[in-house]
């Protein structure tokens, strides 16, 4: 019987299938705060096996993947939590901390707060004169001339658009399927 199926091609699924999807891909940049968020979610385990909490988290662009792993290689993460408060309080100091005194390496050493806020841009100036001070004290010091505060990144993507792309890569907007639904309701 296999035999005779296969010859006429009706062996394989024969439930009605949804056709292959082709999605477009978002393509996000910012410039300055504001202008992109990012969402993510976090599971946090109790102590009750197999009972979770979800953290949800939301960051303006990008590096909510990235807070959730300084997060969880905390010294003081508590592995499992003994329930909602706890994990609230924890959270609410861990954000605290992460916003106002982490200094992140991918903002150049400032901390989300500071750039987020534009303070940064005074630090970084007072961290030049002092660079320039012993810079002029000590030239022989820095073999690689002059040196020079390093800032954030002026602009971060979410899929950056490549060098080789044509039209049909590059997008005018994010193809989500609510999004219309979204701006008609903010008009």
């Amino acid at each position: 019987m296999h035999r005779v199926l296969r010859a006429s091609q009706l062996n394989g699924e024969r439930r009605a299938q949804r056709p292959p999807q082709s999605h477009s891909v978002p393509r996000l940049r910012a410039d300055a705060p504001n202008q992109v968020w990012t969402w993510d979610i976090a599971k946090l385990p109790t102590q009750k096996r197999g009972e979770y909490l979800s953290l949800y988290v939301v960051l303006d662009l990008p590096m909510s993947e990235a807070q959730f792993k300084t997060m969880k290689y905390q010294l003081d993460y508590p592995r499992r939590f003994d329930g909602y408060d706890h994990a609230m309080r924890w959270c609410q100091d861990y954000v605290s901390w992460y916003n106002h005194q982490h200094h992140h390496s991918s903002l150049a050493g400032f901390t989300p707060y500071q750039v987020f806020s534009g303070e940064y841009q005074d630090i970084a100036h007072v961290r030049q004169q002092a660079l320039d001070e012993a810079f002029a004290k000590h030239p022989q010091r820095f073999s690689q001339g002059r040196p020079l505060v390093k800032l954030p990144p002026a602009e971060v993507c979410i899929n950056p658009i490549p060098a080789e792309a044509d039209q049909s890569t590059i997008e005018t907007g994010v193809n989500f399927p609510t999004l219309p639904r979204v701006k008609q309701k903010a008009i």
